[in-house]
């Protein structure tokens, strides 16, 4: 299931088009960022 926080993850790694800078943006790790794209 796709929950909003997913949703902002997988929208903002498509702008940034970086696992790195997503979680920069996000306020996030990085590991965080790449494990919610493997479960989508």
């Amino acid at each position: 299931m796709i929950t909003d926080n997913r949703l902002r993850i997988f929208v903002t790694l498509a702008e940034s088009g970086s696992f790195t800078l997503a979680a920069r943006r996000l306020g996030i790790s990085q590991p965080a960022v790449s494990q919610c794209a493997a479960q989508l």
